[in-house]
Order: structure tokens, then sequence, then C-alpha cells
């Protein structure tokens, strides 16, 4: 399953497939075009949204409801009120803008593995 990364900051596309070390394909898509692009095309797990402060509430509730696929929002600020909107807008996860790698990469896991569990028992 694919992690589909939102980002123009491609420090953290190395850094995120070095981290996952090959277990999922990291994608990449900078204009939000090539998001939904891909999200059409491709079997994407997870997207982490790393978006501009002023439409990252409006393109979390525009993925929400274009795809089932887990989302990870990473805030632009370390405002606990930010989290709280992309939270309330779609995201199955916010996180401060001085998070920790570890945790982002955790969490990708836990999305990823409760996904393939849904898909196994609907596959039954």
């Amino acid at each position: 399953m694919d992690i589909l990364l939102f980002t123009d900051d491609h420090l953290l596309v190395d850094v995120l497939r070095i981290a996952l070390d090959g277990t999922y394909r990291v994608r990449l898509a900078t204009t939000e075009r090539r998001l939904f692009t891909t999200l059409a095309s491709n079997p994407i797990g997870a997207v982490v949204l790393d978006a501009d402060c002023t439409n990252a509430v409006d393109l979390c509730a525009r993925l929400h409801a274009f795809s089932d696929a887990a989302l990870i929002a990473i805030a632009c600020t370390d405002a606990t009120d930010e989290r709280v909107r992309l939270l309330r807008a779609g995201a199955d996860e916010a996180l401060e803008r001085s998070f920790k790698l570890a945790e982002l990469v955790a969490r990708l896991q836990a999305k990823l593995r409760r996904s393939a569990i849904r898909r196994e028992r609907l596959a039954a």
C-alpha cells in the first residue's frame, strides 16, 4: 500500500522514505491537482497532508470526501485549535508542526495496519 505525501518540503519526503525503509512506497504530490489525480489512479493507503495554512482545513475536508485513505494532517503551527479544526474537517490524525518523525511513522503504520485488517475482513 502506498503513502501519498502532499508537501513542498523535499527534506520531509527524503526522511520519510528512509524512515519507512522500503516498507511502503512514498509518492509525492506538490500540487492539489496532482494530489487528487494520484489518489484517483493509485491504491493509496494513507495521505500525509503538509499543507499551507491558508487552505489546510478546506483541503482536508475535500480529501475526506474524495478518498477513504487514512489522512494524517501536519498543522501549520503547534496550536491545539488548529489541530482540532483539521480533525473536525476529516483528518484521522493531526500532528503539531514540531512533530517527531518516529511518531509520524508509528501513526502511519498503525493506520495502514488497521486498514489492511479491514480489507481482509471484507474480502473474507
